[in-house]
């Protein structure tokens, strides 16, 4: 056999990798949430920020507000 044909590489073995170190897969993921929890409550100063925009409808504005009454 040559060489490439003995790396040949089966996906059935890294599910099976997976499955078996999934303990500490978990483990890793959840000190990740769990530290970037920490920084982000009590180290980052939160700032806070809004914005706001309003267009003005000039068209609407040419009419008058009241229609005087004939006596």
């Amino acid at each position: 056999m040559t060489e490439m044909e003995e790396e040949e590489i089966d996906l059935r073995e890294y599910i099976n990798v997976l499955l078996k170190r999934k303990g500490i897969i978990i483990l890793i993921f959840l000190i990740a949430v769990i530290t970037a929890a920490i920084v982000s409550y009590f180290v980052l100063t939160p700032i806070y920020q809004s914005s706001a925009s309003f267009k003005v409808n000039t068209e609407y504005m040419k009419q008058p507000y009241y229609y005087p009454s004939s006596s």
